[in-house]
């Protein structure tokens, strides 16, 4: 008889989005907005700071997962993106799910367990995106030439 080693059950994290809200919030894009990142679903400004980085020419991961002290397998953090060659990592905060107290607590304590993770690989600490600073790709582009020197 072998006995075989447990396997840990892999669960997908499905980001909180109000898909209706995203489709009814106008834009002033001049390219419409595809909602996808390398075949990945990504919201709106997820995209526009995408687009941003790509006319930058700054280079980037999207959907980066990152294994903190807590997580089991298959269960790491996933950040949006991971930016330049110093690897910065970069979350972008939506409309819906970071607003209210108790939000703002489980965004600090993520943030505090990725910006260990980060310390500990000599990598710069999490920079966050709100979705305000991204309300169209002027904006995006303006917000990528401000913080990351693209």
């Amino acid at each position: 008889m072998t006995i075989k080693p447990y396997k840990y059950k892999k669960t997908k994290k499905k980001k909180q989005r109000d898909e209706l809200m995203e489709r009814l919030v106008p834009t002033d894009d001049a390219k419409p907005l595809t909602g996808f990142i390398a075949d990945l679903k990504a919201s709106p400004e997820e995209e526009r700071l995408a687009r941003a980085f790509r006319a930058s020419n700054i280079g980037f991961a999207f959907q980066y997962e990152v294994a903190v002290l807590t997580s089991r397998p298959g269960e790491e953090k996933i950040i949006d993106f991971v930016v330049g060659l110093l690897q910065q990592p970069v979350e972008v905060y939506g409309r819906i799910g970071h607003e209210s107290d108790s939000d703002k607590s489980r965004d600090r304590i993520r943030e505090i367990m990725i910006n260990e993770v980060m310390r500990r690989e000599g990598r710069p600490l999490l920079e966050v995106v709100w979705y305000y600073d991204l309300t169209d790709q002027a904006h995006a582009d303006a917000v990528v030439q401000e913080r990351f020197g693209g």
